[in-house]
């Protein structure tokens, strides 16, 4: 009933506003925490021609928009479906030129529009019973999606603040702990992002820590990009001294 899925998504959105955490002073001389869709890097990718239907792409398109470009494809890839293939080489693609060329960070990188493009049909001629012979009308569409590299500031707020996790990055980090690739040090650093439990218990601290003004967004949001950094800077500094070349300055 109408009535009844309106209560629903009126309570749905309650609850995610729920989860957000303000800072409580303004301080103009920050940056912003979030930003328009249209700022920063955005990147478009296309293949053409596909031969999927549209209403068919389009089911593909609503599954992947908003997601992080790794689970997209780890979405598209558990489907298990033959004509998901052009989209998920297109999709490995953007993430290898991204990577490669254009130098951004792939956990960064979010899928902020899709949607499929109709193209022309082809006519084939194909034999039916009894020796007739028919003209089959088969679709050459097109997919197009944008991808964009989501500032830090952003990403911090949700990831830290809001705690919407990318399922592929919380899963490499249980990985990771299982295989002891990492210290155990490491699961109270990952603790507000491994499982559902360990990010409730985070955003349950992080209440009670904003409600006693212990919590100063500013202060945290800066500590979590200098580690951010760092931590990106770990594995080519690693490598440059392994060469014996002097390690690069940290990028603003």
């Amino acid at each position: 009933m109408p009535w009844r899925s309106r209560i629903a998504h009126e309570r749905q959105a309650a609850l995610r506003k729920k989860r957000h955490i303000w800072p409580r002073r303004s301080d103009p001389e920050e940056k912003p925490i979030f930003y328009p869709k249209e700022e920063g890097v955005l990147l478009s990718f296309q293949e053409a021609p596909i031969r999927v239907g549209v209403k068919r792409m389009l089911d593909y398109a609503k599954l992947m928009k908003g997601r992080q470009l790794q689970d997209g494809i780890d979405w598209l890839e558990s489907i298990a479906r033959v004509n998901t293939e052009p989209i998920l080489k297109l999709m490995k693609k953007a993430l290898e030129d991204c990577q490669e060329i254009h130098k951004m960070d792939p956990a960064r990188l979010f899928i902020i529009d899709a949607q499929p493009l109709r193209g022309k049909y082809v006519k084939e001629l194909r034999k039916h019973a009894r020796g007739n012979y028919g003209f089959m009308r088969r679709p050459r569409n097109k997919f197009r999606f944008t991808v964009r590299e989501m500032p830090l500031e952003e990403y911090f707020h949700r990831l830290y603040i809001f705690n919407k996790v990318p399922r592929s990055l919380s899963a490499d980090m249980r990985l990771a702990l299982h295989q002891s690739r990492v210290s155990p040090q490491m699961q109270k650093e990952w603790a507000p992002y491994l499982c559902a439990h360990s990010r409730h218990r985070h955003r349950m601290e992080l209440k009670w820590m904003d409600s006693t003004r212990q919590f100063d967004y500013y202060q945290a949001r800066e500590e979590w990009i200098q580690r951010y950094k760092s931590n990106l800077m770990r594995a080519s500094t690693e490598a440059r001294e392994a060469r014996g070349l002097a390690p690069l300055p940290m990028a603003e």
